[in-house]
């Protein structure tokens, strides 16, 4: 578990988001880890930018924590409606257009793949 959590430690850190990478199009979470570190250096409209739901990660640890406490209906409540929450605010921010969150398929590494195979056979 420790080699695997130390390769996609550094794959994240030399190649970004893996999910980006290797279909070129954002996750719902990308901009977390920015949104994070903008957080420690008290900057909180950056982090916000970064990822509007940023604010809801102390929460969602506070209740990591408490789960043994938390009946097992509410915790299905909270779980869910976080995983709607997260896709509302994937689906707008694809919509609106950003920086941030995006779908360029033509960078991902299976579609960078999927041509040079193509281009090879042709």
């Amino acid at each position: 578990m420790l080699i695997l959590a130390v390769a996609v430690i550094a794959f994240y850190l030399t190649y970004g988001c893996p999910i980006r990478w290797l279909t070129g199009v954002s996750c719902p979470s990308c901009g977390m880890s920015r949104a994070v570190g903008a957080l420690l250096k008290f900057d909180f409209a950056l982090a916000f930018y970064f990822h509007p739901l940023v604010y809801l990660l102390p929460a969602a640890f506070l209740v990591y924590l408490l789960r043994k406490r938390i009946p097992r209906k509410v915790m299905i409540v909270l779980c869910v409606g976080i995983l709607v929450l997260m896709l509302a605010v994937y689906i707008y921010r694809m919509s609106a257009g950003s920086d941030i969150v995006y779908a360029k398929f033509e960078t991902g590494a299976v579609y960078r793949l999927f041509q040079y195979l193509y281009e090879e056979c042709s």
